[in-house]
């Protein structure tokens, strides 16, 4: 069996598939450094198993994954596989080629496969442990593994040894075999408290299951006779029922009779009532009507008194119109003459308006005259102002100009003397720039400085709250565990409390009459208590006192015999079991007549029992009753000798239990640990004093955790301010930077500025004499200007006089036109009265004739009216002697209709009063039926009751399984039976109904219990075996192995290192399953020198030897061994190069080298390359180019 190939994709810097062909005998795969070589190595190492990301240059463990380069992108798997040639059946499986292969994915996920099976490694890892092959295995020798095979402590050695034996998988086993052992020894434990405690639940269960039965009896036996007490009840409430309901059908058949006479009754009052109705209806439509020929007559009364008065008005107004047309005739004449004379003044006025026009318009021709003169004048007058304007707007133009270079003259002088300031004072601000620049370099070098410094005090104020962190942690962790722990033992204190409440341990009859104590019972008055209560002991003496005190333990102590006889004839009234009492004046008796014996004392015993416990001094003569003539010992020896001296008189325990008693019977051994009540009391003591000191402690764990947080918060908080400190010391020294930038960048300004000042002063200079020069052209210009606008001013002053001249005279004319026109206007307003008042006496002739027809007229109308209202006055007298009559027939009528009404409603009061009382007999008879209903309800609602409470107890009455009524006695009688077994099962208590099921279900689970905890016994004493056994082989191979190698490596050491000497040494022979193995070399010429003396080729050579005496004793496949004669010089390489050749004789030897005598014993060569950067390539080597050879050799020396 051999290694075919290796086959990888995606590991590490072997990005591309590569596949390397092994052949037998010795392969070198060479190389430069750093192109991969060792990645093979590592490639093995994974695929067979290795699970530290460490062991492979790694952090984790897709760090194995190609990454990828600039030019290629990162790998998602990773795959390696190893392919055996397995046609010697090495490897137990049917095939002639057998592959292991192993992939990781950068998700996280991996996969094993056997010839492309997945598997796991447990698998791989069997499979190749039968051949040699494994992860521990030294088949494998990495870069540093010969150091380490000595550096390692001789303890440590031996793994390399107990793996050239062959006994890893036996070392496995038996680590297996010690887990399952663990694990049955717990198993065991565990069992083992199941069925402590159910022995302890086994007694008290039994106890509750027959409670339960009796309890279930005397209920059957209640439930029993509340039936029959119920179906009696029922039967009369029935009967009741019955007759009830006889008496309301006889009730409900009268109210029908009546009901029908009263609707017989409402039909003819309702007859009645319409026909009074009816008469009423007529009486009120003859009363509207009488009440409307009244208002009739009024109203024609009144209308009479309006007729006279209007007739008065008409005949007055006929007088006056008669009398304002006699009036009419005189007037007119005054009217039309004054309208003769307006006419005539009319006339005259229009005569004078004509001579006034004539003349206006004379005098208005002569003012157009002036007006066109004048004008003429404004236009040669506007002429000669533009001009003036035009010589102004030069005069301006060239003044302007003047003093604008006059201006540009001022500000070049004003610039000179600014530039030659602003470069002084640049120079002095250069000056200040570069010093300032020296203050801030200086301050940012402090600034520096002071921050480094607060760095260090941040990450020492860090690394205090990591700690502090940490013991948070720590203290939270054992808060956690303190909570759990008191939580834990007051679950445990509440299991004990109610078992003390149920009294579970003691006896039926003790423990009802603890609890009739505890009750006040007055049957318990005398009680005092348990003797267990009573006396108390040290802890040491505990398990003896119990021994000696047995039952009497629960003995029950009270004041007198009167009293026990009372409480012992409440357990029999109830029959609740038996009891034991010790009253204290017969025990107070019985001690004044006990005289003091004489006992024999002995070695090794303790003291008398009544005098090592302790009680109070009312119950001393109880100790001395039941502990005087016991005594304690320390073991069973010095209690049988002491008992022997006292001639067995005596009763003796031992502090384990065991017992002496008079006469020499010996009781002892180991019984099964029990739970007595007396030690729930001790134990919830000493689990509340658990409690009190968990709680101490958890007060000061709080108590630290709180001075942790006060802490951290201080830390943090001092961490915060570091850290602000921090920021604000970067800000700050970044902003020096940025000042001392700031200041270098000012300097250089001003720098530039001073040069620029320097040339704007010449060009001004300049500029200034070029001024100067166009200033005197620019006066001259002005000279003549000025001359211009003096003819211009003259000759305006010559117009303006001419127009004023013209002016004047048109005032004048204007004026005479004005005159004039106020003549026109009042000669207008003259003739517009004249003819308004010659219209309003025209208008005023022609109203007083309108009004003299309209009066003739009215005075006409007037007399129409008066005739017609002489006329309507007849006719109203002759309606009022109609209405009259009308009047005196409809009172007569109306009369006679009241008495018919008043005789009919009469009758109807008489008919009515029968109805109302006939309606009250009905009414009182349904308040009797509504009685019988309540009634029959009340006994519904009784029936309803009994039903349920039989449906509460559990049983149905049927009507037809009813025994019938039952008499006074028979009722009395079951009702003290049924309080008599309520009183026993009050008596009785509370009961575990489920007692029976839980005890058998207890039975059950011990039985399964007992047998597991026998199967786990054998499974346990098979465990030991096996491990015996595979200790004795381990032991066995160990030192028939160590033999094989000592004499290897001797041999070997020998012929490497000429003359020299090694040997393999046990640290401790006699313990071959721990001993640990050193190693001893003397080289040639030296003495015998421990490891760490030697030199590195030294120790390459004593490491290489001790490999290879390893490999020749454990035989593997393949040895792959990567740079171990690195440290060789050459002579020494001489010799492992030949010893080289003999292994590859018989072994597949595969070395990674740089060493050119290495290469020479190849039989196959491979080389490692990195043509791409970060990609790594195999290329095969032919042995016949020896030009690489030559440079290999080259590099080499």
């Amino acid at each position: 069996m051999h290694l075919k190939r290796l086959e990888i994709q995606g590991f590490k810097s072997f990005a591309e598939e590569i596949e390397i062909e092994f052949g037998p005998g010795i392969t070198v795969i060479v190389g430069p450094n750093g192109c991969g070589k060792s990645n093979l190595t590592e490639a093995v190492q994974w695929v067979l198993g290795e699970q530290s990301p460490r062991a492979l240059r790694g952090y984790k463990m897709d760090d194995v994954i190609f990454s990828g380069t600039s030019r290629r992108r990162p790998l998602g798997m990773a795959e390696v596989s190893l392919v055996f040639d397995n046609s010697a059946k090495r490897i137990p499986l049917a095939f002639e080629e057998v592959s292991i292969t192993r992939r990781v994915y950068r998700s996280g996920e991996s996969e094993y496969l056997i010839n492309k099976t997945p598997c796991r490694l447990r698998d791989i890892q069997e499979l190749l442990a039968s051949c040699g092959i494994g992860r521990a295995a030294f088949s494998i020798v990495a870069q540093g593994k010969l150091d380490e095979f000595l550096s390692v402590k001789p303890e440590e050695r031996r793994v390399y040894l107990e793996e050239a034996a062959g006994v890893g998988r036996y070392r496995q086993r038996k680590s297996d075999a010690l887990v399952k052992l663990g694990e049955t020894e717990q198993a065991l434990v565990r069992i083992q408290d199941i069925l402590n405690e159910l022995e302890r639940q086994r007694a008290p269960l039994a106890e509750q299951a027959r409670m339960a039965k009796q309890y279930n009896l005397y209920k059957n036996n209640l439930r029993d006779l509340e039936r029959r007490l119920l179906e009696g009840q029922l039967c009369k409430i029935r009967k009741k029922k019955s007759l009830s309901t006889a008496a309301q059908q006889k009730l409900l058949f009268a109210i029908k009779q009546e009901q029908q006479q009263i609707a017989s009754m409402e039909d003819e009052l309702n007859e009645l009532a319409i026909g009074i109705q009816t008469r009423k209806k007529r009486i009120g439509e003859l009363e509207r009507e009488l009440l409307q020929i009244k208002k009739e007559k009024q109203e024609i009364s009144i209308l009479k008194v309006r007729f006279e008065e209007k007739l008065a008005s008409l005949l007055f107004r006929k007088k006056e119109l008669e009398a304002r047309l006699n009036s009419f005739s005189e007037r007119d004449g005054r009217v039309a003459e004054e309208l003769r004379l307006v006419e005539d003044a009319y006339k005259s006025c229009l005569q004078s308006k004509g001579c006034i026009e004539k003349d206006h318009g004379i005098v208005e021709k002569q003012r157009e005259e002036w007006e066109s003169r004048k004008s003429a004048l404004d236009q040669a007058i506007e002429v000669n102002n533009a001009e003036i304007f035009d010589t102004l707007h030069k005069k301006t133009a060239l003044l302007s100009k003047i003093h604008e270079v006059e201006n540009k003259k001022d500000i070049i002088a004003r610039q000179l003397e600014n530039l030659k300031k602003r470069a002084e004072d640049g120079n002095r601000r250069i000056a200040q720039l570069a010093e300032q620049i020296n203050e801030k370099e200086r301050l940012l070098e402090k600034q520096v400085i002071a921050l480094q410094e607060l760095l260090r005090e941040r990450e020492q104020l860090r690394s205090r709250l990591k700690e502090l962190q940490r013991e948070r942690d720590e203290i939270a962790e054992s808060i956690r565990q303190a909570l759990q722990q008191i939580e834990r033992d007051r679950t445990r204190i509440n299991i004990l409390k109610e078992a003390e409440k149920n009294k579970d341990g003691y006896q039926k009859g003790v423990k009802a009459i603890l609890r009739a104590m505890a009750n006040g019972h007055s049957s318990c008055k005398g009680i005092i208590g348990l003797v267990e209560d009573l006396l108390s002991i040290d802890p040491e003496y505990e398990t003896a006192l119990q021994t000696a005190l047995g039952r009497a333990s629960h003995y029950l102590v009270c004041t007198s015999p009167d009293a026990a006889q009372s409480a012992i004839a409440y357990l029999k009234e109830r029959g609740l079991g038996r009891a034991s009492f010790l009253p204290l004046t017969a025990v107070d008796c019985w001690a004044k007549h006990q005289s003091p014996s004489s006992v024999l004392q002995g070695a090794g015993i303790i003291g008398r029992a009544s005098e090592l416990v302790n009680c109070d001094s009312r119950y001393r003569n109880i100790a001395e009753f039941l502990l005087g003539r016991t005594f304690f010992s320390e073991d069973l020896k010095s209690a049988r000798i002491f008992a022997e001296s006292n001639h067995y008189k005596v009763r003796v325990v031992t502090l384990d239990g065991d017992m002496i008693q008079p006469g020499g019977l010996i009781t002892g051994g180991k019984a099964a640990p029990a739970s007595y009540p007396h030690q729930r009391k001790k134990e919830m003591a000493v689990l509340l004093s658990g409690i009190s000191d968990q709680e101490k402690c958890l007060s000061e764990l709080r108590k630290r955790e709180e001075q942790l947080i006060t802490e951290t918060g201080t830390v943090e908080g001092s961490l915060r301010e570091l850290d602000a400190c921090c920021h604000q010391g970067e800000l700050k020294k970044n902003m020096l930077r940025q000042e001392i930038a700031a200041l270098k960048q000012e300097l250089n300004q001003f720098s530039d500025f001073i040069e620029g000042f320097l040339l704007k002063g010449k060009e001004d200079g300049y500029h200034s004499e070029d001024l100067d020069k166009q200033l005197s052209g620019l006066q001259e210009e002005l000279a003549g200007v000025l001359q211009i606008e003096q003819s211009l001013l003259s000759k305006k002053t010559e117009l303006e006089e001419e127009r004023n001249r013209c002016e004047s005279r048109l005032q004048e004319i204007q004026k005479h036109l004005a005159d004039l026109k106020i003549g026109l206007v009042k000669l207008d307003q003259q003739l517009e009265h004249l003819e308004q008042k010659r219209q309003d006496l025209r208008n005023t002739i022609k109203q007083r004739q309108e009004n003299q027809s309209s009066a003739a007229e009215e005075l006409e109308k007037i007399c129409s009216e008066i005739a017609g209202l002489q006329a309507q006055d007849e006719i109203q007298k002759r309606r009022l002697t109609e209405l009259t009559g009308r009047e005196s027939f409809y009172e007569h009528e109306l009369e006679r209709k009241r008495r018919q009404v008043a005789s009919k409603e009469a009758f109807y009061h008489a008919k009515e009063k029968r109805y109302f009382k006939l309606k009250q007999i009905t009414w009182r008879r349904q308040h009797e039926v509504r009685n019988i209903e309540g009634q029959l309800e009340h006994l519904g609602e009784q029936m309803e009751q009994i039903e349920a409470r039989a449906e509460e107890l559990g049983f149905a009455l049927s009507p037809d399984a009813l025994v019938g009524e039952l008499s006074r006695q028979e009722e009395a009688e079951i009702k003290n039976r049924i309080a008599e077994y309520k009183e026993k099962l009050e008596a009785i208590g509370e009961v575990n109904l489920t007692a029976p099921a839980e005890l058998q279900e207890l039975e059950e689970r011990y039985g399964f219990l007992m047998q597991q905890k026998t199967d786990l016994e054998e499974g346990r004493k098979r465990l030991d075996n096996m491990i015996k056994e595979m200790d004795g082989v381990v032991a066995s191979r160990f030192h028939k192995t160590y033999l094989e190698v000592r004499k290897n490596f001797e041999e070997i050491y020998s012929s490497l290192c000429e003359g020299g000497k090694a040997d393999l040494l046990l640290t401790d022979e006699k313990n071959l399953l721990t001993t640990g193995l050193d190693i001893t070399v003397k080289p040639r010429g030296k003495k015998p020198r421990h490891l760490t003396l030697l030199s590195g080729g030294e120790r390459a050579l004593a490491g290489i030897s001790f490999l290879f005496a390893l490999l020749k004793t454990h035989s593997s496949p393949f040895y792959l061994l990567d740079e171990i004669e690195a440290f060789l010089d050459e002579a020494n390489l001489c010799r492992f190069a030949d010893f080289l050749k003999r292994m590859g004789e018989d072994h597949q030897l595969i070395l990674i080298s740089h060493r050119y005598q290495t290469m020479q014993v190849a039989d196959t060569l491979y080389g490692v390359t990195m043509e791409e950067p970060g990609v790594s390539k195999v290329v095969s080597v032919r042995l016949s180019d020896w030009e690489f050879l030559d440079e290999a050799r080259n590099t080499a020396s």
